[in-house]
């Protein structure tokens, strides 16, 4: 039976329970219009949303399930990772309490075969879990709630 337990807002795949939040969408914006000149000198009609731009988010959810006779430590499916607790590693890094290393490794060697050509896919886990460490070493952009 498979149990899956949720860091993000995407459905398991086959009918797992998941325990995320989806923020609810936005009202949408007005949209407006205006004429501008192509490079023809030719005016084109440009419609947009009025009011602030933000910025688009793609994101990567990370789930967990147990897969026990599955040999990989986590798969990508859409755009959620989903991390194999069933696997002897994860259970070695819970009781190492290298959890967060696991997580990394795991999520790298998922990305790496959509990221790169096979032949640069060591060279991707290399770099993704250098970047992966340096974050520790800049300052974040979110701002943690107090709770």
């Amino acid at each position: 039976m498979e149990q899956a337990e949720s860091y993000g807002s995407t459905p398991p795949p086959s009918g797992g329970s998941t325990t995320g939040n989806s923020a609810p969408l936005p009202p949408a914006k007005q949209t407006t219009s205006s004429l501008q000149p192509d490079a023809n000198g030719n005016s084109i009609m440009l419609t947009g949303q009025s009011g602030p731009r933000r910025p688009a988010h793609y994101g990567l959810d990370i789930q967990f399930d147990d897969r026990p006779d599955d040999p990989e430590m986590g798969r990508l499916v859409e755009s959620t990772v989903w991390i194999n607790r069933a696997h002897p590693a994860y259970r070695r890094a819970l009781a190492s309490r290298s959890i967060g290393y696991h997580i990394a490794l795991a999520v790298a060697l998922a990305l790496a075969p959509l990221a790169v050509e096979s032949a640069h896919e060591h060279g991707f886990v290399t770099t993704f879990l250098s970047r992966w460490g340096e974050a520790l070493d800049k300052p974040s952009g979110r701002k943690k709630s107090a709770h």
